[in-house]
């Protein structure tokens, strides 16, 4: 006797959406844009710098621009993206101000005594 297999949910295979030309030909342009902007600032490594962050907000931007449907949440996205972004960059503004304070604060109890060994040298 043949035993049959469990029944399963039937499952239908999802086939990508069809793009259109225009659409492959904008995707293009953006890696294009991409690859060039990045040899033009001469950035080597992958990373958080600057330039990168530039290049990718305008693509980002340039995106935004083409699509019409996803628009009104698109930008949304990016404002958030761009206010944390910014969050980021103030953030490591003040570390770089507290760390340079810091070091000039570490530094006085060394200057004070160098002050008084001078001061007693003086009155020698």
């Amino acid at each position: 006797m043949m035993e049959t297999p469990p029944a399963s949910p039937k499952r239908h295979s999802v086939l990508p959406p069809i793009m259109r030309e225009a659409d492959k030909e904008f995707l293009e342009s953006i890696q294009n844009y991409i690859v060039s902007e990045i040899e033009k600032v001469g950035c080597t490594e992958e990373g958080p710098a600057e330039e990168y962050y530039i290049i990718y907000k305008n693509v980002f931007e340039m995106i935004i621009e083409h699509v019409n449907v996803y628009k009104n949440i698109l930008t949304t996205i990016k404002q958030e993206y761009d206010s944390f972004i910014e969050a980021i960059k103030k953030g490591q503004q003040t570390a770089f101000f507290l760390h340079g304070k810091l070091k000039a604060l570490a530094c006085e109890p060394s200057t004070l005594m160098y002050y008084k060994k001078r001061m007693v040298q003086l009155e020698e």
